[in-house]
């Protein structure tokens, strides 16, 4: 699967994006006296990170829970502007990004964040984990006062919420949020679905999926139902991303969703990347519903074998497992998954195994899968 947009970074560098000398002195320039409403301004033209710290660096002790939030948010926002390596705890950046995630968690302590603010920092933390390095018992705390605060979130918090929840989930080896919290805001959505934006459809779909919460399935519901409906809106990774929650969710009543999609995933199949092939064979194969199966598997039987050299082992597995769950359910011949019409050329599966990126044991896997004893 591919994660959606906004992708969390694994590394950055702050230090590799100082700030002049002469932005340091336009940002602090008349600043001492202009109050909260002055430096909510800097921060907001601050044209990229290093600029963001130069403001926490002079004027932190002055900073209230929206400054702090704004600063955390606009770090995130910023990052293309932070380089390649990584900010380590001992360097002035580093120092000043701890002074900042503190103040923040002690405005947290005080219940001065509101919605809005708790899902901006949410947000930052897993947009760039190693930057902000915020503790994992502040992590909890911010998704759960998210959670009691769901109904008074707008769409966009909620999907980037559910976004950050999903994604940190996954960064931190003992999670760091309650299924409660997310079902929370998972009503949330469904309840105002027309509101949201194709991408955050999408999003919300992806990161119940990841979390692999079934019991919010009935919101699930209702997302998926609204994202089939506005298909065409939906880029082609959005598209990927729904399908591959129908999926792993297991949502039957949806099927008449799915068929929509299908035919829309078989519409833009050459503007689908890879990993995003990948993701609707194996989405259908392990679905195995709806009238578009046969078609959709026909459709990606052609599309699969001209982007070779572009899966990575996981996505080759998941994609020969796909053409052999349709081989076997005889919904696609072999002759079908040769990927052209009396062509001659050989299967879907085997063009695609000739690719050196499994291990012997995913090769054993398809081979097995394949029904046959030789090799790949």
């Amino acid at each position: 699967r591919r994660d959606p947009e906004p992708h969390a970074l694994r590394t950055t560098c702050l230090a590799q994006s100082p700030v002049t000398s002469m932005e340091a002195s336009r940002l602090v320039r008349g600043s001492a006296s202009g109050g909260a409403r002055s430096l909510t301004t800097q921060l907001a033209r601050a044209r990229s990170a290093g600029e963001v710290l130069q403001l926490v660096q002079h004027h932190l002790h002055d900073f209230d829970h929206i400054h702090t939030t704004t600063c955390l948010y606009a770090l995130a926002k910023r990052r293309g502007s932070l380089g390649g390596g990584a900010v380590g705890s001992g360097d002035a950046a580093g120092k000043t990004i701890a002074a900042l995630v503190r103040r923040q968690d002690l405005y947290l302590q005080e219940g001065a964040l509101d919605g809005r603010q708790l899902a901006n920092t949410l947000w930052a933390a897993a947009t760039l984990p190693e930057v902000l390095s915020m503790p994992t018992a502040l992590l909890r705390q911010v998704a759960s006062r998210l959670g009691r605060r769901a109904d008074s979130l707008n769409h966009q918090d909620v999907s980037n919420s559910l976004w950050a929840m999903a994604t940190l989930e996954v960064q931190l080896e003992d999670g760091c949020l309650d299924v409660a919290h997310l079902l929370a805001c998972s009503r949330a959505v469904a309840e105002r679905s027309a509101e949201f934006k194709p991408q955050e459809l999408s999003n919300c779909l992806w990161a119940i999926a990841s979390l692999a919460c079934h019991s919010a399935a009935p919101a699930a519901e209702a997302l998926f139902a609204a994202a089939a409906s506005r298909r065409s809106e939906l880029e082609p990774q959005h598209v990927a991303n729904t399908m591959w929650a129908f999926a792993t969710l297991h949502l039957p009543h949806c099927a008449p969703s799915l068929d929509g999609l299908a035919r829309e995933a078989c519409r833009r199949v050459d503007f689908f990347k890879a990993q995003e092939v990948s993701n609707i064979a194996w989405s259908m194969s392990t679905a195995v519903q709806g009238a578009s199966w046969v078609p959709t598997m026909v459709v990606l039987a052609g599309a699969a074998p001209r982007r070779t050299s572009e899966f990575k082992a996981q996505e080759l597995v998941n994609t020969m497992w796909a053409f052999a769950a349709a081989i076997e359910h005889g919904v696609c011949s072999r002759r079908t998954a040769a990927g052209g019409r009396g062509s001659g050329s050989p299967p879907v599966c085997r063009r695609l195994g000739g690719r050196q990126v499994l291990d012997s044991e995913q090769r054993r896997a398809v081979v097995k899968w394949l029904g046959g004893g030789g090799n790949l």
